[in-house]
């Protein structure tokens, strides 16, 4: 038991080194006062009925909580689908996370935030 705690504080602190020396492109914002960011540093390509791009996401909110999110998109299918989601306070204290889960592919909406980070992508 020890064990496996040790390797997921590792995991964690291993993690958040990484994420703290993203390459975050901002691409979008909504309405809310919202604003999307992805890591150009963390995008990878695999193949899984078709290209998909595997990539952090960072979205602020207005009160100074943010999301860091795991996410896959599929170019071939024009689908999506969050892995995991790890929710911060304004001094960086987690209160929330989910996942890594395997989420089903969902189809990437119209006119939605996600569909100008797949474009952006998947050229």
């Amino acid at each position: 038991m020890k064990k496996i705690l040790l390797a997921i504080a590792l995991l964690s602190a291993s993690l958040y080194a990484n994420l703290a020396q993203a390459d975050w492109e901002w691409y979008a914002a909504d309405a809310q006062g919202g604003h999307y960011y992805y890591d150009k540093s963390t995008a990878v390509n695999r193949y899984d009925r078709g290209l998909v791009k595997s990539l952090w996401t960072k979205t602020t909110h207005e009160d100074g909580t943010y999301d860091i999110t795991r996410q896959e998109i599929n170019c071939t299918n024009r689908q999506w689908r969050p892995v995991q989601i790890t929710s911060y306070m304004p001094n960086a204290r987690v209160y929330a996370t989910e996942g890594p889960v395997e989420m089903e592919w969902r189809w990437i909406p119209p006119d939605s935030i996600i569909l100008g980070l797949s474009k952006k992508l998947c050229r």
